[in-house]
């Protein structure tokens, strides 16, 4: 079985919400297929970026092993 990850834009990205639900629904989340996330870590590294709340700022995707 592939695995897949999903991805959507937070249009209206409220400062004080803690974004640790699954609601890809929610966001209009397309899948992607791993083999091509692999490919992209290294490069997204510098992507700024917040980890399920604003008072988490981090830089690329946030993988869990």
């Amino acid at each position: 079985m592939a695995i897949t990850h999903e991805f959507g834009i937070i249009q209206n990205f409220n400062k004080r919400h803690v974004y640790n639900h699954y609601t890809p629904d929610l966001y209009d989340c397309i899948p992607v297929n791993d083999h091509f996330i692999q490919e992209l870590i290294k490069p997204l590294a510098m992507m700024k970026t917040y980890f399920h709340t604003y008072e988490r700022p981090a830089n690329g995707l946030a993988i869990t092993e």
